[in-house]
C-alpha cells in the first residue's frame, strides 16, 4: 500500500512539473511579446503565440529528459567505482581504478554540466527571441542560431561566463 502511495505521490509530481514546465514555456515568449509591444496582455498572446510556446515546451522536455538520463548515467559511473569494484571479499574502495573511474565520472560529469548549461542559457537568451521574431519553431530556432554559434563561440562562451560571474556575485550578496 505504502509503495502505490509513494508511486501516486511521484507521478503527481511529475504531472505538476511538467505542467509548470508547459505554463513557463509558454509565459516566455507572452512575456517577451509585453515587453516588445509595451503593455501587459495575457490572453489575447496566449491565443496568438501557444503554437510557438508548445514548441519551447516540447523542446524544453525533451532536453529535460535527456539531461536527466545523462546525469542518471554519469552518476552511476561515478558510484561504480565507488561500490562495484571489489576483489575477494573486500571492497577496494582506494584502489587506483576505483579512483579513476570516479575521477573519470566527475570529470565527465562537470563537462556535461557546463554543456548543458550552456545549451539551456542559450536557449533562454538567444533561441526564445529568434523563436519569437521569425516565427520558428523550437527545433527551427536552434537551427537558426547554430551558424551564429559557430561562428562566434569566444563571444557566446564569455557570454556564459559573465552569466555566471553575475549568478555568482548575486549569491554572495
Amino acid at each position: 500500500m505504502a509503495g502505490i502511495l509513494i508511486l501516486f505521490g511521484v507521478l503527481v509530481a511529475v504531472a505538476i512539473l511538467v505542467g509548470l514546465l508547459w505554463i513557463s514555456s509558454r509565459f516566455k515568449l507572452i512575456f517577451l511579446d509585453n515587453v516588445v509591444r509595451n503593455r501587459a496582455e495575457i490572453v489575447e498572446p496566449w491565443r496568438r503565440l501557444g503554437e510557438l510556446g508548445d514548441s519551447l515546451f516540447v523542446w524544453r522536455l525533451g532536453f529535460g529528459l535527456v539531461s536527466l538520463v545523462l546525469a542518471i548515467v554519469l552518476a552511476g559511473s561515478f558510484m561504480w567505482g565507488v561500490v562495484f569494484l571489489a576483489t575477494g571479499d573486500r571492497f577496494m574502495i582506494l584502489s587506483f581504478p576505483a579512483i579513476l573511474l570516479m575521477a573519470a565520472g566527475g570529470l565527465l560529469a562537470l563537462l556535461t554540466t557546463i554543456v548543458l548549461i550552456c545549451i539551456a542559457l542559450w536557449t533562454e537568451s538567444f533561441v526564445v527571441p529568434i523563436m519569437y521574431r521569425f516565427n520558428l519553431g523550437a527545433w527551427e530556432a536552434w537551427g537558426y542560431f547554430l551558424p551564429w554559434l559557430k561562428s562566434y563561440p569566444l563571444q557566446f562562451a564569455l557570454y556564459v561566463l559573465w552569466i555566471m560571474v553575475l549568478g555568482a556575485g548575486v549569491l554572495v550578496a
